[in-house]
């Protein structure tokens, strides 16, 4: 499948849906972290699908300047590694709360991807909920949450951190058989569709 298939898969009502979910847990009204257990072999897609998603007034996260951190270097601290993709100097901020205070820091919604990489979460894992409560002691208009994506056997783990200030949502049964049906028909171009998949 193309670049094309992708886009519409997030163009679907069930997987539109999803998105909305995790924005608005993300956005103004919770302001919270959120690890996000995916399916292995998941539709790609989901980085550029939240950031053209996150626009959306409504969902709360319009002021928020979208980061995707792709390269995670293995061998950084969790800390450092933020450090690094911020700009930021560690000598700068001694803490996380001080990190989080930091010009360069704030109003970011950060995207991971650790995929499966079970030696990556190892290292996230209890950095993650440090981040998180003192990311929701800060002012809500001035938070930056983490939006981490995991996927395989690190969704087992990754589900016993779920607080409030670190929800863990999972993209499984986001799609319905209107969905496959559109998707499909999309996709062979000679399916009919009836009047309420149109809509």
């Amino acid at each position: 499948m193309g670049g094309e298939a992708y886009i519409d898969y997030w163009q679907l009502l069930g997987p539109q849906r999803f998105l909305d979910q995790v924005l608005s847990t993300i956005g103004v009204q919770t302001g919270s972290c959120i690890l996000l257990c995916r399916p292995l072999h998941a539709p790609v897609g989901l980085a550029h699908a939240l950031q053209v998603r996150s626009r959306s007034a409504q969902l709360g996260c319009s002021h928020l300047e979208f980061r995707t951190i792709l390269q995670i270097d293995p061998t950084k601290e969790p800390f450092a590694e933020l450090c690094r993709v911020l700009g930021i100097d560690e000598a700068e901020c001694e803490d996380i709360p001080a990190l989080l205070g930091h010009q360069r820091a704030e109003r970011k919604l950060l995207y991971i991807d650790l995929a499966d990489d079970s030696t990556l979460w190892a290292r996230w894992k209890e950095f993650l909920p440090q981040y998180a409560h003192a990311n929701r002691a800060r002012p809500v208009a001035n938070r930056s949450p983490i939006c981490m994506v995991v996927s395989g056997r690190v969704c087992q783990a990754a589900k016993l951190l779920d607080d409030v200030a670190l929800q863990v949502r999972y993209e499984y049964g986001v799609c319905d058989l209107n969905d496959i049906t559109v998707y499909a028909a999309r996709r062979l171009h000679q399916w009919d569709l009836t009047p309420l998949q149109r809509r």
